[in-house]
């Protein structure tokens, strides 16, 4: 025992006596870094945005009564993280993404929403709680941990240029673990009403997220950085807790002889759809057999006969096809959106074949003269004008699904987020017959942000613009459920096409525009104005001019896919 001890006692020695002599040798560097970094400084300016957002999110929302210490370690977790980036400066590790910092300020946003969403007055009481608002509590506060503990080990490893062994991470994790989870232990006592079962599977959650927040950079090298690899990560478990807890509740009412709500049974087919997904994606990466043409369509009946049909039949009481034709053709408002939307599909594979079409011969020549599979020539050839034709017919989809019927749009865009996965494997293992013709087409419109082997900016686009409906619990129309539309549909594309034409000033480090985010708030101003007059949702003008101007500047600022950002970012101010 005493040698362990003296063990333990060396090596914590030698860390401590490692990390003084790096900060003491570069500390007078750090200066020149701090001014001659732009991607630091930008982030570090977004980073100030986004503690600014939470604060006033957080202070003004009253569902969350945080206390000051609360508020404290959140800031100090957020804040001291970012901040040890600027002792790395070997940002390009081969595994994140080129041209953008670490990403610490995507860390909090996730949780922070769900937490936000289900401590609204309209769901759920804070100080009322039932033992699934309980489990939901502790997971999300959990979830913050576990994404603050990926990022500092990484950004640890970097500065002592080796892997860091076991007791390191586990000293890693009690010291961040206790400091935030000791300051939210005192928001509520409905932990109290846990079980050891909700112990076991809070703690098995969380350690899934860990390891798929840590390989997740490394399975998919160059297509994310930390933190948007932690709003991936954290959105996969997310989803898993909020489909057990759907799952489970659907169990008992139906032991109890109760009918499901159509409202219920929508979110269970979307779930047990997107569960499908995450199935197939899991097997292929687990058994590479599977890749080949035969073996994926075999795996996708397989999965679809061995898990999704059974799940469908125990919650339905007729056949699925049946329920979602009928579901459709319910009223002649579904049937107008089912009609539009089918529209809308064919409309993007226009705009994807005419603006491809001058290219396709170069294209396939690289495709044939290339030694890798995943090898991606070079795509660069629309303009911002052209991909912003995505952002506009995404408020074409989004604002009659808003208007009308929000709760077919949110299983619409859920299918239509499983389509994008689907196609998006078929691309990267090139299954024929769509996967070649889809690698082509789709490599015109690829942009600096996917270096990786996946594309992703596309449905980062649908996640965004739909995660505010993902997120809200609530099934009245509120003016957070427009969040995407806000900040992608209006605001990306007119700070674009603005700062494109008569932009003149530029912020500080950055490309953008002043003139281009000034179009951009006043844009989104006008369309919460109109909202305002027509009555669709009752505008709070303190919150909304709040949200619009810092969702503006985090667009001009930050170096994370605006895509899975700002509409989270704004949903926090919103809601």
């Amino acid at each position: 025992m005493e040698v362990d001890a003296i063990k333990y006692k060396t090596n914590c020695w030698d860390l401590g006596k490692c990390l003084r002599s790096y900060i003491f040798t570069h500390w007078k560097s750090l200066g020149t870094l701090i001014g001659g970094e732009p991607t630091l400084m930008t982030e570090m300016r977004a980073t100030g945005i986004v503690l600014l957002g939470i604060l006033i999110a957080v202070l003004s929302n009253t569902g969350l009564r945080l206390f000051p210490a609360n508020l404290f370690a959140l800031c100090l977790g957020i804040a001291s993280t970012q901040l040890l980036t600027l002792l790395c400066r070997d940002s390009s590790e081969n595994c994140f993404r080129r041209n953008a910092a670490f990403g610490v300020l995507c860390c909090p946003l996730l949780p922070i929403c769900r937490l936000l969403s289900i401590s609204s007055p309209e769901i759920n009481s804070l100080f009322m709680p039932n033992i699934d608002y309980a489990f939901q509590v502790m997971f999300l506060q959990g979830s913050f941990i576990a994404s603050l503990v990926v990022v500092c080990h990484n950004l640890l490893s970097q500065i002592f240029k080796r892997k860091l062994d076991v007791g390191t991470r586990l000293l890693l994790l009690f010291c961040v673990g206790a400091l935030v989870m000791a300051s939210f232990i005192t928001t509520t006592k409905a932990w109290r009403s846990l079980d050891v079962v909700h112990f076991v599977a809070w703690f098995a959650v969380l350690l899934i997220q860990y390891v798929v927040h840590m390989r997740l950079t490394r399975w998919l090298p160059r297509s994310f950085t930390l933190g948007e690899a932690a709003v991936v990560s954290q959105g996969f478990t997310t989803f898993t807790v909020s489909a057990g807890t759907r799952y489970k509740n659907a169990l008992e009412q139906l032991l109890q002889n109760e009918h499901l709500t159509s409202t219920l049974q929508a979110t269970i087919f979307v779930q047990t759809a997107i569960m499908s997904c995450f199935l197939v994606l899991l097997v292929l990466f687990l058994v590479p057999c599977f890749r080949k043409t035969i073996g994926y369509y075999a795996l996708v009946v397989g999965v679809a006969a061995a898990f999704s049909l059974p799940v469908l039949l125990v919650f339905f009481d007729e056949n699925f096809v049946t329920w979602c034709f009928n579901y459709i053709t319910a009223n002649d408002v579904k049937i107008q959106l089912f009609f539009h939307w089918s529209a809308c599909c064919l409309a993007s594979v226009v705009i994807v074949y005419v603006n491809a079409s001058p290219y396709l011969v170069k294209l396939s020549s690289s495709v044939k003269d290339s030694n890798s599979k995943h090898r991606k020539s070079d795509g660069r050839h629309v303009t911002t004008t052209v991909r912003k034709q995505f952002h506009f017919l995404a408020m074409v989809v989004l604002l009659p699904g808003l208007l009308l019927d929000a709760e077919m749009l949110f299983v619409a865009a859920s299918c239509a987020f499983v389509v994008l996965v689907m196609l998006e494997s078929l691309r990267v293992l090139r299954v024929a017959p769509f996967g070649e013709k889809l690698h082509e087409y789709l490599q015109v419109f690829i942009d600096d942000r996917d270096e990786g082997i996946v594309i992703l900016t596309h449905i980062y686009l649908l996640v965004g613009c739909s995660s505010p409906l993902w997120l809200h619990h609530n099934s009245a129309v509120h003016v957070a459920l427009y969040s995407g539309f806000l900040s992608l549909g209006i605001g990306d594309t007119v700070a674009s096409l603005a700062g494109s034409a008569f932009g003149q000033h530029r912020w500080p480090d950055t490309k953008k525009t002043v003139e281009g985010t000034l179009c951009s708030v006043l844009a989104q101003l006008i369309f919460v104005f109109l909202l305002d007059m027509t009555g669709v949702t009752e505008i709070m003008w303190a919150k909304c001019l709040t949200a619009v101007l810092l969702g503006s500047l985090l667009e001009a600022f930050t170096t994370q896919i605006d895509n899975l950002l700002l509409p989270m970012f704004m949903y926090l101010l919103l809601i």
